[in-house]
């Protein structure tokens, strides 16, 4: 039994949701049991361990999105650099360059992390989450 199974099931029980939450760890070595080969968008790994409930173990080389390795903290940008990923097609966050320039230079930046981000169910982690999602 995870050493927060019980934690997870108030959790999904009081908020009402409909996917258990997800853990998040930084590390500055990979994992042995988590899922490194697999090139993935992080807003994928959301669905990919919700589904499959397996570990995904991200480095730069594996998280395919340059936004999502600058939010997760495994690579940093420049604001002009997010802003011009957010106006993207594949992601359309804002409607145009200088809106999204703007609130990126609102946002806090990701403060410096380790190498690797694991993320598995909350119900299945066995260390203690850096952070964890319920969406």
């Amino acid at each position: 039994m995870s050493k927060f199974e019980e934690e997870v099931k108030k959790i999904v029980q009081i908020l009402d949701l409909k996917w258990a939450p997800i853990a998040g760890k930084f590390s500055d070595s990979p994992s042995e049991s988590g899922d490194r080969e697999r090139k993935l968008k992080v807003c994928e790994a959301f669905d990919v361990v919700r589904r499959e409930d397996v570990m995904i173990s991200f480095s730069r080389e594996n998280c395919v999105c340059p936004g999502g390795r600058h939010f997760i903290g495994l690579e940093f940008l420049p604001p002009e650099a997010i802003a011009s990923v957010l106006v993207s097609k594949g992601h359309k966050v804002y409607e145009s360059m200088n809106v999204a320039l703007d609130s990126v230079r609102k946002q806090p930046q990701p403060v410096s992390r380790e190498v690797f981000s694991f993320w598995v169910l909350l119900r299945d982690s066995r260390w203690t989450p850096t952070w964890f999602s319920s969406s």
